[in-house]
Formats: C-alpha cells, structure tokens, sequence
C-alpha cells in the first residue's frame, strides 16, 4: 500500500509522510512499522464505520417502503384468492359515503353551511346517479345522511348485480380491483424514487430526512390508497353492458372504416398518367426563348 492511496491520503497520511521526511526512509523503501499498521487499522475503522453508517440509513429507508409493500400485497393477494370480494367493496363504499359526508358537510357546522351541491355533485361523478337527500332540519347533524345515502348505493349495486348476475360482477370486481391497484402502485413507487432524491436537502432547514421521509411517504401511501377507492367505485358504477344492437353497430362501424382506410391507400397506390397542357417541343426545334438557336443548344441543355 502507498501513502498516496486514497484511505491513506484522507485519513491521516501527513502524520507518516511527515516521519519519513524527518528519518530520511528512501521513497520506494517498504515501511514496515507499528506506526504506519496502526494509521491502517484506524483508516479502515474509519471507512468501515462510514459504511456501516450509510447502510444503516439505507435500511431505515427501505423499511419504509417494506411496510407499504406488505400492505399492497397482501390486499393483492386476497383479490387473487378471491376472498371477501364483496365485503371488500362493501368497505370501500361505506368509506367514501363517510368521507364525502365529511368534506362537504363536516360537523359542528350548521346546516345552512354545508356545501350540498357540491356533495351531489361529487356523489354524481363517483356513483354516476343522483342521490335523494333527506329534508335536512337546522339543527340536524352529518349523521343523518350517512345511512340514507349508503342505502342508496348499496341499492344501485343491486341493480347492478341483477344486470351483471353475482357471477359476472364479483369477476368485474376483482379486475377492476387489480388493475387499480397495480396502476396506483406504479405511479407511488415514481412518487417515493422522487422524494428520496431531494429529502436530503431538507437537512439544510435543520429538518430531520429521515423523519421527514417517513412523514411524507406514509401521507403519499394515504393518499394513494384513497385513489384506488375512488377509481375502482367510479369504474365499477360507471361500467354498463353493450347490447347486441351496440355490438353489431359498432362492428358495421369498424368495417365501414376499414374499407374506406383499404381504398384510400389503394387509390394513393395508383399512379395517374402525366398530361401536358402544352406542345412538346423537340430537341431540334428553335428554341421558344426567341435565340435563334435549337432547342438542344439553348434551354433544352
């Protein structure tokens, strides 16, 4: 090993460079001293002890992330096996029901306060009907909605049920449920590699980044989370079957336009015949430019 190596250049190498130049050692001599293995062993605790350190951070980090995962997998993981498909959703709906109750019309505020078109209208977009909203007194409370306005989702999932059949639903249920997941798990882990690029910078408020990391991934997990309940209830009340009319309408449709795309890209394939509005003039022809001279040996060159 050299002085001049890195992990003894930064951890103390001057001390024995400055032993050498006092004692006279050649330079290409090898040193063999309790000295120099002592400035080595401590280097290396230096390095190591770094090492440890960053790993350490590393984990700390990841176990973030392996806890989200667990969760997300094991919801996976019970869709595939099929299990509690319905009462799954029947959770989902009783949750956003509450949470649109309680972003429009919180409590302790008075009815002549809460935002009803609003709710009605976010109830409109995500169950695709109108709901019928009880008379609301002045001294009434958000509790009064909450059953009237779950039964009438539940009573639109039957609808839905009896045009579907419970077979062909629970099926819809698990796809839809899938696929969400998977999508808003996709953008999430984007969300989480972007937030771990710039949480170190945080240190420069004297904020802490691991804790500010682990604040601001479970918010991100939360918010997730919420947006697979509304995609998944907004598709599934959204969805409706195609009647055998639709069907065949839309296959006429289909071929309708794959004629008319065959038959423009054969007209493009056919070359039209070049026609001349004037007179060819012949090589030995004068030259209509008035030289004198032929056409060959004037403009026609």
């Amino acid at each position: 090993m050299s002085l001049e190596d890195d992990l003894l250049r930064i951890f103390g190498s001057h001390r024995v460079a400055f032993i050498m130049d006092k004692l006279k050692i050649p330079e290409n001599e090898p040193i063999e001293h309790g000295i120099i293995s002592k400035a080595i062993e401590n280097a290396q605790k230096k390095v190591e002890g770094h090492n440890f350190d960053i790993r350490k951070h590393l984990i700390e980090y990841d176990d973030v992330m392996n806890k989200q995962r667990e969760v997300i997998y094991d919801q996976r993981r019970e869709v595939l096996a099929g299990e509690n498909i319905r009462e799954t959703f029947n959770a989902i709906i009783e949750e956003m029901v509450e949470d649109i109750i309680a972003t429009f019309c919180p409590e302790k505020v008075a009815v002549a306060d809460w935002n009803i078109s609003g709710m009605v209208d976010d109830f409109i977009s995500q169950f695709n009907f109108e709901p019928q909203l009880p008379e609301l007194e002045d001294k009434a409370d958000s509790s009064i909605l909450d059953e009237p306005l779950k039964e009438q989702v539940f009573t639109q999932l039957l609808r839905k049920e009896a045009e579907f059949t419970p077979e062909v639903l629970e099926h819809l249920m698990k796809v839809l449920l899938l696929q969400t997941i998977d999508s808003q798990w996709k953008d999430h882990l984007l969300s989480i590699d972007h937030l771990k690029e710039g949480i170190g910078l945080r240190g420069y408020a004297q904020q802490n980044p691991k804790e500010e990391y682990k604040r601001e991934a479970y918010s991100l997990f939360v918010q997730m989370m919420g947006r697979i309940r509304q995609e998944v209830l907004h598709k599934l009340f959204l969805i409706q079957l195609v009647q055998d009319d639709d069907v065949e309408r839309l296959e006429a449709e289909q071929r309708r336009r794959k004629v008319i795309t065959n038959r423009s890209d054969e007209e493009d394939r056919v070359s039209k015949p070049i026609t001349r509005d004037e007179e060819k003039i012949g090589r030995n022809d004068p030259c209509p430019c008035g030289s004198g001279k032929k056409y060959k040996k004037c403009c026609g060159k």
